[in-house]
């Protein structure tokens, strides 16, 4: 319905409560597809996409404002827990994938510059590095042909991703091998201590 009353200077913030951009020349809202008219509680437009939204007025905002809402003016949300998306502090699957993979490769990174460090300090390190390799790791800090292996699979323990000490260093060959020939086969074991 109407507003009853404004406070303070508006002039700036042009966007209602459910995202929509109140236009105060027409007194419409815009859902990116349709206006919305606040004062007359629906749509001035048809649903361009049918009775996507769930009610048979094709004007029609949301059957029950309390509990739903349709932010584009196309498809009808309904509310959960009293809230409208997910819980704070959620992540989606795809914002953890990311995270998952990230954590990965600093694991990595610092395995080998752990592993340098231990090489340059020890004279060794996790595994028997040839002197070639070795002037390799400590000149460049990784050794061509070598890459990390989790020793306990991210996939099954994604807490230690990060963690250098759950990292190995293996050929492919023998990467795959660790995975018998399958690089989804999850892999456990002991972690290494290089400090």
């Amino acid at each position: 319905g109407n507003v009853i009353g404004e406070t303070g200077n508006k002039g700036m913030v042009p966007f209602l409560f459910q995202g929509q951009y109140y236009d105060r020349e027409t007194g419409l809202a815009y859902n990116r597809f349709r206006y919305y008219s606040p004062k007359m509680g629906m749509y001035v437009s048809q649903d361009p996409i049918g009775l996507a939204s769930g009610i048979l007025n094709l004007y029609g905002y949301v059957k029950d404002t309390c509990w739903l809402i349709d932010p584009l003016g196309l498809k009808t949300y309904r509310r959960k827990n009293g809230r409208f998306g997910k819980k704070p502090g959620r992540k989606s699957k795809a914002n953890k994938i990311a995270e998952i993979e990230l954590n990965r490769r600093k694991g990595v990174k610092e395995a080998w510059r752990q592993e340098q460090a231990m090489v340059r300090t020890e004279g060794y390190g996790t595994r028997q590095w040839s002197p070639t390799e070795i002037k390799e790791l400590l000149e460049t800090g990784k050794v061509s042909g070598y890459e990390g292996h989790h020793i306990n699979s991210v996939s099954s323990h994604p807490e230690l991703a990060s963690d250098p000490n759950n990292i190995v260093f293996k050929t492919k060959e023998e990467h795959l091998m660790e995975h018998n020939g399958d690089f989804h086969n999850p892999t456990s074991g002991e972690l290494v201590n290089r400090i």
